[in-house]
Formats: structure tokens, C-alpha cells, sequence
């Protein structure tokens, strides 16, 4: 019968030659405010430019990275995610493939940006 520690310890060296994928990243993600006429911009994201424009500024604040690690999304990457989002209601994986993110970073974008939405509408006093 053969020592059982001996075939784990081949095992240990044979996963140490396996290479982890590297993550991918995209410091050079294109921002679509920049990129796009207020036509294209409109037919994709339902608003006009200086209406997505104003939104980013109020939720500025709220939605920026406290540091850049990692290639953070911006608080304007996030909004124009979570707005696309919003105007064509499509799969989290497609807008992380449009905006060259991940699916859960996609997904954490929609939800900081409509918690910070939430935040924003006044109080109600039911009396």
C-alpha cells in the first residue's frame, strides 16, 4: 500500500505549477457621457446627457471609492451602469461586458445606486 502523504505532497507541487489567472482589468474603461452624441447617449440610457450629468454630481458624494485600488469604479462608471440598467433592464452580465466590469461588480454598482437614489427622496410624515 502506498504512503498516503507521499501522493499529497505530489499533489502539493503539481497545484504550485498551475498558474492562477490574473485578473482583468480596465483602467481604460470608456465612458459613454464622453463617448456618445446625446442622441446614442439617449436611445441607450432613456435620459439626456446633462440630466446623467446632474445625477452623477448629486450622488458624487455618496457613490466615490475612498481609494482607486483595484481600478475602483467611479462614481460616474457606477451611475451609468445602474442606469443602464434601469432604461434596458438587461442581464447584469451584458451591462459588465458593455462597461468592462465584472457581473458582481455590475451588480454592486446597480445597488449602491439605487440605495443612494432611495436616500435622496424626502422622508414621508404619515400622520
Amino acid at each position: 500500500m502506498a504512503d498516503d502523504g507521499l501522493s499529497f505532497l505530489d499533489d502539493i507541487e503539481s497545484l504550485e505549477i498551475i498558474e492562477r489567472r490574473k485578473r482583468s482589468v480596465h483602467p481604460d474603461r470608456a465612458n459613454d457621457l464622453d463617448c456618445m452624441d446625446n442622441v446614442a447617449f439617449r436611445s441607450r440610457y432613456h435620459l439626456n446627457k446633462d440630466t446623467a450629468k446632474s445625477l452623477i454630481q448629486m450622488l458624487d458624494d455618496t457613490l466615490s471609492a475612498p481609494t482607486e485600488k483595484n481600478y475602483a469604479l467611479s462614481s460616474t462608471e457606477k451611475v451609468l451602469t445602474a442606469l443602464r440598467y434601469y432604461a434596458t433592464g438587461s442581464y447584469q452580465l451584458v451591462l459588465g461586458d458593455l462597461a468592462k466590469v465584472s457581473q458582481s461588480s455590475a451588480s454592486i454598482a446597480i445597488n449602491d445606486v439605487t440605495k443612494a437614489l432611495a436616500s435622496l427622496r424626502p422622508v414621508a410624515d404619515w400622520v
